[in-house]
């Protein structure tokens, strides 16, 4: 019902400016409103006084309230509103499964998630035996609210704050405590050499693996020259995650594995070590179908550097790596298949004969200069390699088998599947 504006807003509070429109609080009649362009407004929401949550999605304004039922019991919604106030649309919490009503916590009880395109919200189901702390999402692309998780009375209190999605979890608080729930193990530490006295490498790489999206990855050190007391922290970062974004805008191509790895020393001390990385074929846009098509880089200093993997084993899906790493270093894996430039294409490479007995030939017909040539077993295992330069190789001291040659040049990488027999 519109109404002449003229008689004043004097207990009035603007809370959000809406495709020309203006969202406010009228504090004196607990109401939600807004204000058209033209001078009148409409009343959005009747009752806002249990709450003051709000926030934006998609250029749409979101408000959350509790609605006075009959009974005098009440029922919290959440308002989608995008400017047009004929066109508001209510969305209903959802009931515990006993049937008791969902109250929003009093302050910092919301997290949005970009990356997933969901909130989270975090409150209580009140009934006469006391509050049942819960947390509650709402997907934008199916407008589904769903029960996250319902606690116990007697796990943590009704009285819950400060919510926060992290590693696939959550973290909150209440008065005095702060808990954690499903939260993922994203990272591993090792000190290898306490006191200057080393340590069992072993018994450090027993520790729980790390957890992406309910998918192990086991990171291990195998050898290292840390100095004594040194910690090395490996840690499974996300390239879709707004935090990569704000310090690599944007990957190369896209060939990248969308993990990737943190290594970082505590004491800011460089050190040349040995590590075995889990790659996982579901982070590619396309899996890897053989370990020559798996390298590896790090990012430094705006430039991407190769890294060499020492071996692979593409049963368990795990690389190792030596390298004399920084005190910061990422390590990104890349599957070179995926690139559709035509210098990674194996139509540039041709090899005879094959099958050979001893010696194997290769040619690239681009004429580019070969830098190195590396022989390895389908399982990864490297077992052979020249840096001669030469256009061909002798495999007479291999077992008769399958293998696949990788020949690195000035104009690409090349890899090819060779019958030894």
């Amino acid at each position: 019902m519109a109404k002449n504006t003229s008689e004043g807003f004097a207990m009035s509070k603007p809370i959000k400016e809406l495709n020309g429109s203006v969202i406010y609080i009228d504090e004196n009649n607990d109401t939600l409103n807004i204000v058209n362009p033209d001078g009148t407004y409409y009343n959005l929401v009747n009752y806002t006084k249990d709450t003051d949550a709000y926030f934006t999605y998609n250029n749409k304004f979101y408000y959350i309230a509790s609605e006075l039922n009959s009974d005098y019991s009440s029922t919290y919604y959440m308002y989608e509103i995008n400017g047009d106030p004929l066109k508001t649309i209510r969305y209903e919490f959802p009931k515990s499964t006993n049937g008791d009503d969902f109250s929003l916590a009093l302050n910092n009880n919301l997290d949005i998630s970009q990356e997933e395109g969901k909130v989270y919200l975090i409150g209580g189901y009140h009934s006469s035996s006391g509050v049942n702390a819960a947390i509650l999402s709402f997907d934008f692309s199916t407008l589904q609210f769903t029960q996250e998780h319902v606690f116990d009375n007697n796990e943590i209190s009704g009285y819950v704050t400060n919510l926060n999605r992290f590693n696939n979890g959550f973290v909150f608080s209440d008065f005095d405590k702060v808990y954690s729930y499903n939260v993922e193990i994203r990272a591993k530490y090792f000190t290898p050499n306490q006191s200057g006295k080393g340590a069992n490498i072993e018994k450090l790489n027993s520790e729980e693996d790390i957890s992406y999206n309910n998918t192990s990855y086991n990171v291990s050190l195998k050898s290292t020259n840390l100095a004594p007391n040194e910690t090395l922290k490996i840690e499974l970062l996300d390239t879709t995650a707004i935090a990569f974004k704000t310090k690599i805008e944007s990957l190369p191509n896209n060939s990248y594995a969308k993990t990737y790895y943190k290594l970082v020393t505590l004491n800011e001390s460089s050190h040349q070590s040995t590590i075995n990385l889990t790659y996982n074929n579901l982070d590619f846009k396309n899996g890897i179908l053989d370990p020559a098509q798996l390298s590896a880089q790090t990012y430094q200093d705006g430039n991407w550097i190769d890294l060499e993997i020492t071996s692979i084993n593409t049963n368990d899906k795990t690389v190792e790596i030596t390298h004399n790493f920084n005190s910061n270093t990422l390590v990104f894996f890349r599957n070179n298949a995926t690139l559709s430039n035509k210098k990674f294409s194996t139509e540039n490479l041709s090899v005879y004969p094959n099958p050979t007995t001893s010696i194997l030939n290769f040619k690239l017909k681009n004429k580019a200069t070969i830098l190195k040539t590396t022989v390895y077993t389908l399982v990864g295992q490297e077992v052979l390699q020249s840096t001669t330069g030469k256009n061909k190789i002798d495999l007479k001291n291999l077992s008769q088998g399958i293998y696949i040659l990788k020949v690195v040049s000035s104009n690409g990488t090349y890899t090819k599947n060779i019958i030894k027999e």
